[in-house]
């Protein structure tokens, strides 16, 4: 004989399983092959011929043992075995299985065909998952076990098959993990069909009963009634009747919510001297006496009190010659119907009886009442123990129940009752009787009881408390109400309403009514509930609660928002604050005291709070309460709102910006101007970071645009914002800033004219040149159109006056301006003197819109100084003017873009006005007016044309005099021009305008 050994990979570890195949070998003891092979994992000894399984080892590597088709006749070898899973012994002569219970390692059971007619000594077998018992002589389950992880059942070609109700019975007497029954899967709706044979009637069939007929419950109650008696023959008390019934004897069906009650009568079958003497104490079982006087052979009792069924006899006793027959039922108190049976006649009572309500028809009634028991403790006594079943059909104890009632709640739903009655007879345990309900079915969703608590008044927070009964609750519902004075019915919003209710200064002499729907986890929903409070009376004026909404941003609303309760609000009162920067001090807000707050640049980097306090109609003030920030409030984003382009769109004026500015604090914007011309071409222009632009011929026909970045004082900058001019700027009205007259006036010389235009882009000019008429004040046109004029001989002794019409490119033609030159006579030496014409001294009024009005005082010193001019030749007055023009020029040069006009035109007067005073009189006329021309020349090259200044490159007067002349003096001033230099010609302008242009002093 060889063994043949086979090592297999397992399915999660590389260390392969180790095993001993020797099927069909013809060996009769295994003892020397598993002594060379103890450590074996699995083992096959099929179709040997082994009469048992005789090792003297323990094996305890082994989890699978093959033993089938053998001459096995027992197992009786599972303890050499004790991790054994899997265990084939099918086509042996096994008769019973003993010797199999108490192995919690085995899964698999096959033993089939064999000579197996009972189930009795399978048992605990927790981890048992498949059981072939098919080809044997069961005929019952009498005796089943109860395995929880059972998955599969094979009983094929055992009596117990044939049988109708077979299917029916395995499926109630397993748990629910069994999905197979001779290889036909368990379907739900079969497990649903017979929930109510779990219990007494599973009970029963492990016992052996055999599910027949309709009245199955009724069957199972009497072959539990007969199986008790059975048991406990010899016991003094006889089981009568013993029943778990609804306490609604309307019912049917226990039912979670609905009382059950344990209806028991057990007869002592002591002698009667024991039984009178020695009887069992309880608090709910109480000994009744039945009695009959007279001669008989046998007398029964039957009634209610064993639900009208088998006949309690009755022992016949003999006591001074009287018989009679007795005997002791232990019964609970209740009425009880009755009639005996004597020598096989049933006495029907005639006066005395009543009317069965069970449908026996006249009866005795026998009224149990319950007996005051003593304190003492007995020794001999009934006690009563409630259980429930668990998921594997085992039986928990109800603790603290151990009355003949208990009300199945909602733990108890889809579980079986058990009901026990247990006898003690001098302190010891002598038996037992119960009885085993169906499964506890859910009872509607109802709500036994309801109630608000908490006080009716306003403030004070009312709870609902509601019972449920009806199976697992599901998504039961709560609503809160309010029942106004007119009975007027209205909801109340409530987040959390198991959480309560607060009253609010609504509620106030209204009644708060709560509803309670039940509904069960089945989404069945019982009948609502409700209960209604009193009215709600009014609290004192108190702050719920208060906050403050909003964001803490300069700018931003802020709100108040509180939560009042003490009936009707009056005018509460408000107060912002604001924390000082130098305590923790809050300061009143002046004038700030209602719910709504915008913060202030004020407020940026400060704590607000709020004070608020409760009155209520009455002007009862309730106690201040306070809401403190405790973030201060941020500066708003930099932002600019409202931006404008102030000014006239006219060259030579100034267009300033005007805005709205938020963010906290203010740095240095960023401002940029631009011009856009005709073809929408886009050029800087002014000095960046000004919010002032002076216009210049360029701008002219442009459009003027300017962005401004707002920038906060911390460097963080905005969202640009952009302006347009609602039109182009347009051409000033055309002007003669400056106009001279160059070149000796001596026969033969050119006289050449020298203009500074303003007032847009220049056309061709009016000129005209015209010579004095003797003896008149008229001159005659001696030449037109041209900038030069030859000096003919018939001009000697002659003014020859040049006069000068700007003209713009569109034709607009501005204020003519003259100029008068003296030409000498042939022996004046060649001095000539040019005097100023009376149209020089006029002033064309929209050139002083760029700067404000000259006071009187800036007047009086200009006539102050013309004046001096021309009395005294040797005073350089016209020079003065020119030199403090030339220090009014480049000072509006140099000052700052924001710096105001009027200030330049002002600080130009006052210098103008002090030169001419000061100015020393040895200085030469001729030397001041070279001075000035090259200054004035000088700053036209230099200047940027797009400043404010530049538009007037010679703002000096420029002033020649004639050598050859000491006694006529001619003065050429400027034109009016923009600032303080425009200003201050205007004014000397205005003084002259009334003197002679010329004063003559050779007497021609």
């Amino acid at each position: 004989m060889s063994a043949s050994a086979i090592r297999r990979a397992g399915p999660f570890s590389n260390v392969k399983p180790s095993g001993l195949v020797m099927n069909r070998k013809d060996i009769r003891s295994a003892r020397e092959l598993t002594q060379a092979n103890y450590a074996t994992e699995y083992l096959y000894l099929r179709e040997n011929e082994l009469t048992d399984f005789d090792i003297d080892i323990t094996m305890e590597h082994l989890r699978v043992l093959d033993l089938s088709i053998n001459e096995i006749g027992s197992v009786d070898f599972l303890r050499k075995t004790p991790y054994l899973r899997h265990l084939y012994l099918s086509g042996n002569k096994i008769e019973h299985l003993h010797g199999i219970s108490n192995f919690s390692s085995l899964e698999t059971l096959c033993l089939s065909d064999n000579a197996i007619n009972s189930f009795e000594g399978l048992e605990k077998l927790p981890n048992l998952r498949v059981l072939s018992l098919n080809f044997n002589k069961i005929s019952s389950f009498k005796h089943y076990g109860k395995f929880p992880s059972l998955h599969t059942l094979n009983l094929v070609g055992n009596p117990l098959t044939e049988v109708p109700s077979y299917r029916s019975m395995a499926i109630a007497i397993n748990n629910s993990n069994l999905v197979s029954i001779d290889g036909h899967p368990v379907t739900a709706e079969e497990r649903a069909a017979l929930e109510h044979y779990q219990g007494k009637i599973g009970y029963c069939i492990a016992d052996g009963f055999v599910v027949d007929g309709d009245n199955v419950e009724e069957s199972a109650d009497a072959f539990l009634l007969k199986l008790q008696r059975a048991r406990e023959k010899s016991k003094c008390l006889q089981l009568c009747s013993i029943r778990l019934v609804p306490d609604d004897e309307s019912r049917n069906v226990l039912t979670e919510g609905v009382p059950v009650r344990l209806s028991c009568c057990m007869q002592d079958v002591r002698s009667y001297e024991q039984r009178t003497e020695d009887i069992f104490h309880s608090r709910y079982l109480y000994p009744v006496t039945f009695k009959v006087s007279g001669e008989a052979t046998e007398v029964f009792v039957v009634g209610s009190m064993n639900n009208w069924a088998d006949p309690i006899e009755l022992e016949r006793c003999e006591e001074e010659g009287e018989i009679y027959f007795h005997t002791t039922l232990y019964l609970p108190a209740g009425d009880y119907e009755y009639r005996y049976i004597v020598d096989g006649v049933e006495i029907v009572p005639e006066s005395n009886g009543v009317l069965s309500k069970h449908k026996q028809g006249y009866c005795y009634l026998y009224k149990v009442t319950e007996l005051t028991q003593s304190d003492d403790e007995k020794d001999t006594i009934l006690h009563i123990r409630w259980m429930r079943s668990t998921q594997n059909n085992f039986y928990e104890v109800i603790e603290d129940n151990n009355t003949l009632t208990y009300t199945p709640t909602v733990s108890d739903v889809g579980c079986c009752l058990r009901a026990e009655v247990l006898a003690y007879i001098d302190g010891v345990f002598s038996f037992l009787y119960f009885d085993i309900s169906a499964p506890i079915v859910a009872g509607p969703p109802t709500c036994p009881h309801l109630e608000i608590k908490g006080k009716a008044t306003e403030g004070h927070v009312l709870l609902a408390e509601a019972d449920y009964s009806g199976g697992i609750e599901g998504n039961s519902s709560l609503n809160w109400f309010r029942i106004t004075p007119d009975n007027e019915e209205i909801s109340i919003d409530v987040n959390d309403p198991w959480a309560g209710y607060k009253l609010t200064s609504k509620d106030v002499d209204c009644r708060i009514k709560v509803e309670f729907t039940p509904m069960r986890n089945d989404w069945v929903a019982g009948e609502p509930k409700s209960a209604i409070t009193g009215p709600v009376a009014a609290g004192p004026p108190e702050c719920e609660s208060i906050k403050i909404i909003g964001n803490l941003i300069q700018e931003s609303d802020l709100e108040v928002e509180v939560v009042y309760s003490g009936g009707t609000e009056g005018e509460s009162y408000y107060q912002w604050l604001r924390k000082d920067d130098n305590s923790e001090e809050y300061f009143p807000i002046e004038g700030e005291n209602s719910t709504r707050y915008v913060p202030t640049l004020e407020d940026v980097g400060k704590c607000l709070a709020v004070e608020y306090t409760p009155v209520n109609k009455l002007g009862e003030e309730g106690k201040t309460c306070l809401c403190v920030l405790e973030k201060p409030i941020e500066p708003s984003p930099p932002e600019i709102r409202d931006l404008r382009i102030t000014g006239e769109l006219v060259e030579q004026h100034v267009l300033t910006l005007e805005y709205q500015y938020t963010g906290g604090h203010a740095g240095a914007h960023m401002i940029q101007w631009f011009r856009r011309d005709r073809q929408d071409r886009r050029a800087k222009v002014g000095r960046p970071n000004t919010a002032t632009l002076a216009l210049t011929r360029r701008e002219v026909d442009c459009t003027i645009e300017v962005t401004v970045t707002p920038v906060r004082f911390d460097g963080v900058q905005g969202r640009a914002v952009r302006a347009t001019s609602e039109c182009a700027v347009s051409a000033g009205i055309p002007q003669t800033n400056f106009l001279n007259v160059v070149g000796d006036p001596v026969v033969g010389s050119t006289l050449e004219l020298e203009v500074e235009y303003f007032g847009g882009e220049a056309g061709e000019p009016i000129i005209e040149w015209a010579r004095e008429v003797p003896l008149t004040e008229e001159f005659e046109v001696i030449d037109t159109g041209v900038r030069t004029y030859r000096v003919q001989e018939e001009d000697q002794g002659k003014m020859i006056r040049v006069t000068y019409t700007p003209v713009r490119k569109d034709g607009m033609q501005g204020e003519a301006k003259s100029r008068i030159v003296q030409v000498p006579h042939g022996d004046d030496g060649g001095e000539t003197t040019r005097l100023r014409g009376a149209d020089d001294l006029h002033v064309d009024p929209a050139s002083l819109n760029a700067a404000d009005a000259v006071t009187t005082a800036e007047i009086a010193a200009a006539e102050l100084g013309a004046a001096g001019g021309e009395e005294d030749a040797e005073k350089p007055t016209d020079a003065a003017a020119d030199e403090d023009a030339e220090k009014s020029t480049e000072a509006a040069a140099d000052e700052d873009a924001e710096k105001s006009t009027e200030a330049a035109a002002d600080e130009g007067a006052e210098k103008s006005t002090e030169a001419a005073a000061d100015e020393g009189a040895e200085k030469s006329t001729e030397a001041a007016a070279d001075e000035g021309a090259e200054k004035s020349t000088e700053a036209a090259a230099d200047e940027d044309a797009e400043k404010p200044t530049d538009a007037n490159p010679s703002a000096e007067a420029a002033v020649r005099l004639d050598a050859s002349s000491t006694d006529e003096t001619s003065t050429s001033a400027p034109a009016p021009m923009p600032g303080a230099a425009q200003a201050l010609a205007a004014a000397l302008n205005s003084v002259t305008s009334s003197a002679a242009s010329t004063t003559r002093t050779d007497g021609a």
